[in-house]
C-alpha cells in the first residue's frame, strides 16, 4: 500500500542488493542513484512510475530488473521494449542530422555567392569609375629658352624638321626628362605672327580640353 515517490532516504542504503517494491502505488520517476547500488535484483513491477528508465547499473541487466504494469514509463536499454521518451523524440524530429547538413549547405552556398556577387560588383564599379584628369594628360614642364636651345642643340640644321609663314619648326630631347619636344621658333619680324601664336595657343587650349572631355565619357 505504499504511495507517492520513492525517498530520497532510500538512497544512504548503498549496500542493498536486492530491493522488491512490486504491487505498489509508488508514482513519479525512478530515482536516478538506484543505478548505483550494488543491485543484484530490482523489482519495481504494478506500480505507477513514469519518465525516462535509467541505463547503467543494474538498468543495463534486463535479467536483473522487472518493471512490467507501469505503462507510462520510457527509454531505458533496447531488451526492455520501451517506447522512446516523446521530449527525445521531439526534440532529434526537430532537427535531424540530413535536415541540418542540408542547412548548413545551404547557408554555404548562399554565403559564396554574397561573396562573389560583392567581388564583381566592386570590380565592375572599378573597371567604370572615371579615372583622374591626370592619368590622361602629361604633366606641363617649366622650360625656359635656354633648355629649349640646348634641347635642340642650338636650332641646329640637324633638328630641322620644317618650316612655315612664320617660323621655323626644330626637334629637341629635354634634358632632365629626355623628353622629346617639338620646338617651333616664331619670326616675330613677320606680320602677324604674334596672332598666329595666339590663335595656337588658343586651338591647343580647345584640342586639350576636348581630349580630356572624350577620355571622361570612355570611361
Amino acid at each position: 500500500m505504499f504511495h507517492g515517490h520513492i525517498p530520497t532516504s532510500l538512497s544512504f542504503l548503498k549496500s542493498i542488493q536486492e530491493l522488491d517494491l512490486s504491487h505498489n502505488n509508488f508514482s513519479g520517476p525512478i530515482p536516478a542513484y538506484l543505478s548505483k547500488f550494488p543491485l543484484t535484483c530490482l523489482n519495481l513491477s504494478y506500480n505507477y512510475f513514469e519518465g525516462e528508465v535509467p541505463v547503467g547499473g543494474v538498468f543495463a541487466n534486463e535479467s536483473a530488473i522487472s518493471l512490467v504494469g507501469n505503462p507510462e514509463l520510457c527509454g531505458g536499454i533496447d531488451e526492455l521494449h520501451l517506447p522512446r521518451c516523446q521530449g527525445k523524440e521531439v526534440t532529434k524530429a526537430k532537427i535531424p542530422f540530413k535536415l541540418r547538413l542540408i542547412i548548413y549547405c545551404v547557408c554555404a552556398l548562399v554565403g559564396a555567392a554574397i561573396v562573389i556577387s560583392i567581388y564583381y560588383i566592386c570590380r565592375r564599379k572599378k573597371q567604370h569609375s572615371p579615372l583622374p584628369v591626370s592619368s590622361f594628360r602629361e604633366p606641363f614642364f617649366n622650360v625656359s629658352y635656354k633648355m629649349l636651345l640646348k634641347a635642340a642643340e642650338g636650332f641646329s640644321s640637324s633638328n630641322f624638321l620644317g618650316a612655315g609663314a612664320f617660323g621655323s619648326v626644330f626637334k629637341g630631347v629635354l634634358e632632365h626628362s629626355q623628353t622629346t619636344v617639338a620646338v617651333k621658333v616664331l619670326d616675330l619680324q613677320q606680320p602677324g605672327a604674334s596672332k598666329s601664336f595666339a590663335a595656337e595657343c588658343k586651338a591647343l587650349r580647345i584640342i586639350d580640353s576636348f581630349h580630356l572631355q572624350n577620355s571622361n565619357l570612355r570611361s
